[in-house]
């Protein structure tokens, strides 16, 4: 094998490597990052009033199952704190849907709160929120939310990496607390699963199998109240765009292993030329 050779060879193995790289922090660690909530870690969040008969949201993010707390969130976990006075309280969850299994856990005082009271949201012994409680109940159901925008994406796959299915994702005209992803149904009490779960506008499905999908938005206050469902368009959703190439989001970043390797085309050329000039 002659210099030129392993020159290309050693260029065409570096090029594979940037590309894979790139494909790897692209969707692992951005789908880590979000996983199908979107919500902060705490609602109410810190400075926020809520209603007395507020609910605590607490979103279980996919670190708490793979980084150095490992092992999934538990109940006990999750303590309520006014005045030094640890809170009783009811849990639940909600199950989201994703290749990464999430949860939503629901946190209900058992004692109304009364008007004025702080508290403190403590999540493995560190504190996620500290709100207060102000304004009487909320206890009138939200407004069905109007579908503002519907995109499906197919996402980018890393070659020989963890890639991610598509996405399905929706934003309502109105801000709301909570916005639920499910499939489509009736809705009679909390969802015990969604596809997705966001706050204000918006919500993010990850991870979904290709095919056809009936889907509709709820909108859900900090007390638990529900809305109407609103049914979605139905919703195709495409294959995974496999291979070391550039698709959806993440096609800014996935060209730099490219230019990189033409750059260094281009200077590993111009040496060699060099050394043939001066051999002459």
């Amino acid at each position: 094998m002659n210099s030129l050779q392993v020159r290309l060879v050693l260029i065409a193995a570096f090029s594979f490597l940037c590309c894979a790289l790139a494909a790897k922090k692209t969707d692992a660690c951005d789908r880590e990052a979000a996983n199908g909530i979107s919500t902060p870690p705490v609602l109410p969040a810190t400075g926020q009033t809520a209603p007395l008969n507020t609910n605590i949201w607490v979103s279980e993010p996919i670190y708490y199952t793979y980084g150095p707390n490992a092992g999934p969130l538990e109940a006990e976990e999750i303590v309520l704190r006014s005045n030094g006075v640890v809170l009783a309280v009811r849990a639940r969850t909600v199950s989201v849907v994703a290749d990464y299994l999430t949860h939503l856990w629901v946190i209900d005082p058992v004692d109304l709160l009364e008007d004025g009271q702080v508290v403190e949201v403590w999540v493995r012994n560190e504190l996620g929120s500290t709100f207060t409680a102000q304004g009487g109940e909320l206890t009138a159901a939200p407004a069905a939310p109007v579908l503002e925008a519907l995109d499906v994406n197919g996402e980018y796959f890393g070659y020989l990496f963890c890639g991610a299915r598509p996405t399905v994702a929706v934003r309502v005209e109105s801000e709301t607390a909570l916005l639920f992803l499910t499939e489509i149904g009736p809705v009679t009490e909390m969802p015990r699963s969604a596809m997705a779960v966001g706050s204000g506008r918006t919500a993010t499905a990850l991870e979904m199998e290709p095919g056809d999908l009936e889907l509709q938005v709820i909108a859900i206050d900090l007390a638990g109240n529900r809305s109407e469902p609103t049914p979605l368009p139905e919703v195709t959703v495409p294959p995974p765009i496999t291979g070391c190439s550039v698709a959806g989001n993440s096609s800014a970043r996935a060209l730099w292993p490219l230019v990189l390797a033409l750059l260094l085309v281009g200077l590993w050329g111009r040496q060699g030329a060099s050394l043939s000039r001066r051999e002459n």
